[in-house]
């Protein structure tokens, strides 16, 4: 009998392309099976059993499907963290870690105070509680769902923030008597025009809520962030926003309106404008 890595592999490379099937059969013979991963490219590993050749088709069926891998397993790594993801959260993205690096680099004040709109996962503020200790953090998002999978992960992580319930469309954290020295957000920002060039394992299985915007109001979201942030950062405070990388220089343009300035467009690994800055 050959190893489990041999058997998954057989049989993901008739739908996923060879690298990829090679890669995800390795991730799951070493995560979901506990088996090493020199060892089974060696075959050298116990053969599976009945039951693990059951369970590794299961599998297999629900990759066929399209299914991402970070819902099959349960998790995604994120920032060096492993956090859990759930179909109630998008999974966190390469460019999400890219935001996180950028608003902790221009943080200037000791112990600040932030706050993360759309927090879904929690994998922005839980980068930042885990990198910057002393900070007091919020974080917000519509759906309960996805706050419970974020108190999960900052229970897991270790770390404490105030997780709120919030829709920014009608927003109560402007009746808070806090100011912010960062708000930070990855909002939905996919037009439905756009929805053609995704693949089928976003489309079929991410929360649409948390990904797609009218094609007509591309930046809905923005409005009361831009509004929010004119109102509630301290003076000196950083907006830090992800952003559809079409609708730059438009963003750029609102934030200016609400009286923001130093306003700084920059790009992702992949060369695309994908972050906004702006001070207030």
């Amino acid at each position: 009998m050959h190893s489990i890595y041999r058997f998954l592999f057989d049989n993901l490379k008739q739908t996923y392309p060879l690298d990829e099937a090679r890669a995800l059969s390795l991730l799951i013979a070493e995560e979901q099976f506990g088996r090493n991963v020199a060892n089974e490219l060696a075959e050298i590993n116990t053969p599976p059993s009945t039951e693990e050749l059951c369970a590794a088709q299961r599998i297999i069926g629900r990759l066929a499907e399209k299914e991402p891998i970070q819902y099959i397993l349960g998790w995604a790594d994120f920032c060096n963290m492993r956090l859990i993801v759930t179909p109630n959260v998008l999974i966190p993205r390469p460019e999400t870690e890219q935001l996180v690096a950028l608003a902790i680099q221009s943080i200037t004040t000791e112990n600040p105070c932030i706050l993360d709109i759309a927090t879904g996962s929690g994998c922005i503020a839980i980068a930042m509680a885990n990198k910057i200790p002393g900070a007091d953090i919020t974080a917000t998002d519509i759906s309960c769902y996805a706050l419970e999978v974020a108190q999960q992960n900052a229970q897991k992580i270790g770390v404490n923030i105030d997780f709120r319930t919030d829709d920014i469309m009608n927003t109560s954290l402007n009746q808070l008597k806090k100011t912010w020295d960062l708000i930070v957000s990855n909002p939905p920002y996919v037009k439905l025009s756009e929805r053609q060039y995704m693949d089928e394992n976003v489309l079929w299985y991410e929360p649409a809520e948390a990904l797609f915007v009218p094609d007509q109001e591309p930046l809905m979201f923005y409005v009361p962030i831009a509004r929010l942030a004119s109102e509630k950062l301290s003076e000196g405070g950083k907006l830090w926003i992800e952003i559809n990388c079409s609708e730059a220089v438009a963003t750029q343009k609102l934030l200016e309106n609400y009286g923001l300035h130093d306003i700084k467009i920059c790009k992702d690994s992949f060369g695309k404008d994908r972050f906004v800055c702006a001070t207030k």
